[in-house]
């Protein structure tokens, strides 16, 4: 399995495929896309679209808002990115989502307004019995290399 860190029972295996952090994206035309920055009113005024592997609960970004004692306004939640990306197309709505994400489709993005908002990263699961199956390895193998290419590649990038 692919997911954020969880606790995990000790026979779970896990290993950290990559690291990022956390923007305000949306689709081109919406009517703040042209916009220099999102102030923080901007983006509690925004309709948001919340993704997360699991049915209920908040994500880091509404917990550091809670702490602020405000919060967003969440209009759908969504288990799935490319699903949540398809109705904001569609609409004004917008997604925190990884700064990988927003770039790889496209989407206009903004630095959150808030700090202490922490990177997201992304492990990738296996259970101890499979530790030597040499299919279920040699998956492992190829995401895990995969993950380092596509990263060695953005860092690169990052520097010209």
């Amino acid at each position: 399995a692919v997911d954020a860190p969880l606790n995990t029972d000790p026979q779970v295996r896990h290993v950290k495929l990559m690291d990022d952090r956390y923007v305000c994206a949306m689709r081109k035309g919406h009517p703040m896309a042209s916009k220099e920055k999102l102030s923080l009113d901007d983006y509690l005024s925004l309709t948001h679209i919340h993704i997360s592997s699991r049915r209920s609960g908040l994500g880091y970004v509404d917990l550091v808002l809670g702490k602020m004692g405000i919060q967003r306004k969440i209009a759908l939640r969504s288990q799935h990115y490319l699903m949540a990306s398809q109705v904001m197309q569609q609409t004004d709505m917008v997604m925190t989502v990884p700064e990988r994400f927003a770039r790889r489709h496209d989407l206009q993005s903004f630095n959150l307004p808030v700090n202490d908002v922490p990177s997201v990263e992304t492990h990738l699961y296996w259970h101890e019995s499979t530790d030597q199956d040499p299919a279920n390895r040699w998956m492992r193998e190829q995401m895990i290399e995969l993950c380092q290419q596509v990263t060695a590649q953005e860092k690169k990038l990052e520097k010209v």
